[in-house]
């Protein structure tokens, strides 16, 4: 893993990247390089998290390749598309139907042992879920993928689908980060588009898109891949805090509807039953959007700070974008798991007047 930032206002955009490559989840090192320039004395740069080759090929020599045949930049739109074209005509084919089994049997291991430890109900239901990409669909057994892990007496259909869904939410995991930023030649303002790639298909680049932002005046902050410590110095609030919460407030609904229980029976009440059920679905209700409801009062707070970036000093925003890093990586030293984010980082500043600029640029040992 690693942890890149984006600090943005209308006349500046800056990069910012650790150093650190993670290599079978036991062993990492310090000096590899995410950030590139895509075209010397032009306001246009690219940065990768995630796997750092494609197709077998390190994103370094692809990239080395890609800016000898990289042609005048118009806008965000066109500079990706050239992106696509290269990886499609320069880079070995895997088969969507060889690929996906790869990342397919981890994931489903991951489930049956969460669903041995809270079972298949409380398993499908404490998992982030995303819209499930058209390529997916497209896969020769997507209607009956997960039947054999379905229990009896649940729809297959249903839930065949909701799998789905949450493995398109991990898909986000998976596979290349691509961010692109650039300021475009006929626009005032910056652009940004982030994707994922994932394989060469027969000539065919499987990849997702995640955000496109285009000419925008507005400012904003961006981290990606390990972005959760970040968040939190931000808002004040932790995915672990918020989960916490969320479980508190489940849990105190239970136990009130078995205090309920307890107190309503059929012979105090002639509809006891009928009451429980419109309490249990009140309270639902009452919480059903308590997370969504913690994540707008987050991303309230980041705005709120993004704006604060419009007229701060481009030294102050690439020391904020730093220290983002330098925050993350300290915590994971306070930790026992294995550090997969450095405290070194690569800085660049991309303006209009300017183009880019490194603000630093760690030496690499030849």
């Amino acid at each position: 893993m690693t942890i890149q930032t984006i600090i943005y206002n209308k006349s500046t955009m800056i990069l910012c990247s650790d150093l650190r490559q993670t290599v079978e989840e036991y062993k990492s090192y310090i000096g590899v390089k995410k950030i590139f320039e895509l075209k010397e004395n032009q306001p246009v740069a690219i940065m990768f998290n995630g796997l750092m080759d494609f197709e077998g090929v390190p994103i370094e020599t692809l990239i080395g390749e890609f800016k000898e045949n990289f042609r005048e930049f118009e806008d965000i739109k066109t500079t990706k598309k050239e992106l696509l074209e290269f990886l499609k005509d320069n880079t070995p084919h895997t088969p969507m139907e060889e690929y996906l089994p790869e990342i397919l049997v981890p994931f489903k291991d991951r489930l049956y042992d969460l669903i041995e430890e809270a079972g298949f109900k409380n398993a499908v239901n404490s998992k982030s879920l995303k819209e499930v990409p058209e390529f997916l669909k497209k896969y020769h057994n997507f209607d009956k993928e997960f039947h054999d892990i379905i229990p009896e007496g649940f729809d297959k259909k249903t839930y065949n689908l909701k799998i789905w869904r949450m493995f398109s939410y991990e898909l986000d995991f998976e596979g290349t980060e691509v961010i692109l930023a650039e300021f475009d030649k006929k626009n005032h303002y910056g652009s940004l588009s982030v994707f994922n790639i994932y394989c060469n298909d027969r000539g065919k680049i499987i990849s997702r898109d995640i955000e496109t932002i285009e000419n925008c005046p507005d400012p904003f902050i961006r981290v990606y891949a390990m972005n959760e410590e970040a968040y939190a110095f931000i808002t004040g609030i932790s995915d672990d805090f918020e989960n916490h919460i969320i479980n508190y407030v489940d849990d105190t609904n239970e136990e009130i509807i078995n205090h309920m229980e307890w107190y309503l029976t059929d012979e105090n009440f002639e509809n006891a039953e009928e009451i429980l059920e419109t309490l249990r679905s009140e309270l639902d209700l009452r919480f059903l959007d308590l997370s969504c409801t913690i994540n707008n009062f987050k991303q309230k707070i980041i705005e709120d700070t993004s704006s604060c970036c419009e007229y701060l000093p481009r030294q102050l925003l690439c020391d904020f974008a730093d220290s983002l890093i330098k925050l993350t990586a300290l915590k994971q030293k306070l930790s026992l798991d294995l550090e997969t984010v450095s405290s070194e980082s690569d800085i660049a500043l991309i303006t209009k007047a300017y183009k880019l600029k490194w603000i630093r640029y760690t030496e690499e040992i030849v």
